[in-house]
Parts: structure tokens; C-alpha cells; sequence
């Protein structure tokens, strides 16, 4: 999975679409940290990470994104020993087809929070994400110090009605 900063603005080119995909979460986050009291963030966003993944074919492109906020996120757990948090965040399925896009939200997943590099081997801790094409499903996971985080993994079925 492809972690995108979509605090900056505007957004890296790369990260447009995402934070498009969220404008109207980033909008909220950023009011909550204003109506807070917090002014560093005016002309800006306040922090907001964002991890998708990507499956395209000839026809559309089928997008996997959750957004890590501090007002959209509950805390699943903290890895101290591995430097790391497991966080349930919104879950957005956006389906891009001839110049539309439907989107289906309304669901958490588990997001994977690396508070510092770790030390030793890098790919220890990762999120994940892969398609069945025949299933028309996600299937997504993490996975930290190479043993899978009980509770983050599903299957996420695509409704026939986002992708016919």
C-alpha cells in the first residue's frame, strides 16, 4: 500500500486524487483543529495520511483508501516495542469509470502508524492489499514484526452495484 502526506497544500500531484477522495474529511479534521484553538495549520491542512491501493483494468480503476486523521481514527493499539500503532480509520472503495467515480464509504479499517524507522529489517511492519479479480474483493491486512495484527485482516467485497 502507497502512503500519501495529504497535510500539504495544495497536495502533491501524486496525492490530488486522494485528497480529493477526502476533501470533505480533510475539511473537518482541519475545523476541528481550529475550532480547538489551533492556529498552525490556518492557510494548510492539518496532518492527514493517507494509504491506498490501486487496481486498474481497461475499463475503470477501483481505489482502496483509509484516512488517518486525529478526528477520524480510533487507536486499535500501540506497539511500543515496535515502534508502532494500529489505528481503525475511514475506509473509502472509489470505483472510476468514464469519467465518473462512485464511491462507497461508511467503513473502518486498520491503518499501520510507524512512529520512527525501525531498526533491523525494514519490511518487519507493512499494510496490505490485494484484488481477486474473480471474487470482486480486497483483501486487506497488517502485519507487524512479521505476525499478522488479530482483527486487521478482511475481505471486502465490491457490491454488484459499485462494480458491475
Amino acid at each position: 500500500m502507497i502512503y500519501s502526506n495529504l497535510g500539504e497544500s495544495p497536495p502533491a500531484p501524486d496525492a490530488a486524487p486522494y485528497a480529493e477522495l477526502w476533501h470533505n474529511e480533510i475539511a473537518a479534521n482541519d475545523k476541528a483543529y481550529s475550532d480547538q484553538g489551533d492556529t498552525q495549520y490556518t492557510g494548510g491542512h492539518a496532518p492527514a495520511t493517507e494509504v491506498h491501493f490501486v487496481v486498474r483494468d481497461t475499463q475503470r480503476v477501483a481505489v482502496l483508501s483509509l484516512l488517518d486523521t486525529s478526528t477520524g481514527c480510533t487507536a486499535k493499539t500501540d506497539i511500543a516495542a515496535d515502534n508502532a500503532s494500529i489505528k481503525f480509520c475511514p475506509l473509502k472503495i472509489a470505483i472510476y469509470e468514464a469519467g465518473a467515480v462512485t464511491t462507497a464509504a461508511g467503513r473502518m479499517g486498520c491503518f499501520l502508524e510507524l512512529n520512527a524507522p525501525t531498526s533491523g529489517d525494514p519490511s518487519n511492519s507493512v499494510s496490505y492489499a490485494t484484488y481477486d479479480i474473480g471474487a470482486r474483493s480486497f483483501k486487506t491486512g497488517v502485519i507487524v514484526n512479521h505476525e499478522p495484527v488479530p482483527g486487521c485482516s478482511e475481505i471486502i467485497s465490491l457490491d454488484k452495484q459499485l462494480v458491475p
